[in-house]
């Protein structure tokens, strides 16, 4: 099945809290004649994949429901942890083993990612009991409405992709944006989230059969632990004029300076947890220490283009990576570019032309060296370069850029 991801949509807002849709039409008799308007409410059906475990993400289902009072229950909680015995209590009753089965409600969704080094994080819901469903009529009049909590820090965007699928496995995909959000955050309450269906790239990807939708996807482009409840349809007055997706850079002006991107698009570095890779904002450059007696991490990777798809394909021939660090203490490593479809071509640092001048090394690669051909990656949606490095590496990469000669 093809997999898709989408990055987020940068919107500019005002200070005060709103949504961007601010009105929702109440009607209960169905939109435009679309019916099928209940997505997920709770688990346990067969209409539900991808609830499982693995070394990248833990999805499950949880207990809480939107319906519950989170600061009520926090407040019973706390009640409970204060207050102590006064007196011993004991009990002659006899020990009785009971096998018993308990069945915990399937209330919502907890989607917790916990690295990305999975080819692809997420599940899907083949709602109305998998039928094909006709939303081309309700495309310009509604919405898909859930809510989300958090149960430690607020965040302020919500890294999952949601992607429509037909029955012919083409698919079309929108996030939600900031001003989605019911004012701009998810925190420890349960918070309203809409997602127009005129977002979704329909008309970039318009051999999609809206007519015959499969089932609808949430995949995850970052770490993220977030729980999920209520997932519908609702009727919607959308008063925005449809700004078509603007979903792949390509990229024309070279030199490409990798480095020169936000830390957010790096991933792999957290000093919280490993040492062995730090950023130095001042330089711009990314310290490699590898030690595995501290840490056994040792790659990253970088989306120079924030997510989106990068499209390479009218130059890639003519590329070439050029890499400069200051070396400590240098060994051989992997260089990886990857597709959104999960296709990586990769190649060892040793197949380039490598000049040393005291400290400082430069390593020339071109893309006709990476076996491109064998990994049939797709230079349209490219979607990072990443990294993987030896036990006692000792280097300060100081520049990373894409060149064309």
């Amino acid at each position: 099945m093809k997999r898709i991801l989408l990055i987020f949509l940068v919107s500019s807002c005002s200070v005060s809290k709103q949504t961007l849709y601010e009105k929702e039409i109440k009607n209960n008799e169905g939109i435009k004649g679309f019916t099928a308007l209940e997505i997920f409410s709770y688990g346990g059906t067969d209409e539900i994949w991808g609830i499982e475990k693995d070394n990248c993400k833990s999805f499950s289902y949880s207990t809480l429901d939107k319906s519950m009072n989170m600061e009520m229950i926090r407040q019973e909680k706390n009640k409970i942890n204060n207050v102590l015995p006064d007196t011993e209590m004991s009990s002659e009753l006899p020990e009785i083993s009971l096998n018993v089965k308990v069945r915990k409600p399937k209330n919502s969704l907890h989607l917790k990612v916990k690295n990305m080094n999975c080819e692809w994080i997420g599940m899907g819901i083949g709602w109305a009991s998998w039928a094909g469903k006709n939303i081309a009529p309700a495309l310009d009049h509604a919405a898909i409405e859930f809510y989300a909590r958090v149960d430690g820090n607020p965040i302020y965007a919500l890294p999952i992709v949601f992607i429509l699928e037909d029955y012919s496995s083409r698919q079309c995909y929108a996030t939600a944006n900031y001003l989605g959000i019911e004012g701009g955050v998810i925190g420890n309450e349960w918070t309203k989230i809409i997602i127009p269906l005129s977002t979704f790239s329909y008309d970039i990807n318009d051999e999609i059969d809206l007519t015959n939708i499969k089932q609808i996807m949430l995949q995850a482009f970052n770490k993220v632990d977030v729980y999920i409840d209520e997932i519908r349809l609702v009727p919607f007055d959308f008063k925005y004029k449809k700004v078509p997706a603007q979903l792949t850079i390509q990229d024309t002006i070279f030199p490409i300076n990798i480095l020169d991107v936000n830390k957010d698009v790096i991933f792999g570095i957290d000093e919280r947890y490993c040492s062995n890779f730090k950023i130095n904002p001042a330089k711009k450059s990314i310290n490699i220490s590898i030690e595995s007696d501290i840490c056994d991490w040792n790659n990253i990777g970088i989306s120079w283009n924030s997510w989106m798809y990068t499209d390479l394909s009218n130059d890639f021939k003519r590329l070439h990576l050029e890499m400069e660090f200051n070396e400590v203490l240098y060994k051989p490593f992997e260089i990886v570019f990857e597709d959104y479809n999960g296709k990586k071509m990769s190649l060892s640092s040793e197949e380039g032309r490598k000049y040393t001048k005291g400290l400082s090394s430069n390593i020339s690669l071109s893309f006709k060296q990476f076996p491109i051909r064998k990994s049939k990656i797709d230079f349209k949606r490219l979607k990072q370069i990443s990294f993987s490095f030896e036990e006692d590496t000792n280097i300060e990469l100081t520049k990373l850029y894409l060149s064309k000669k």
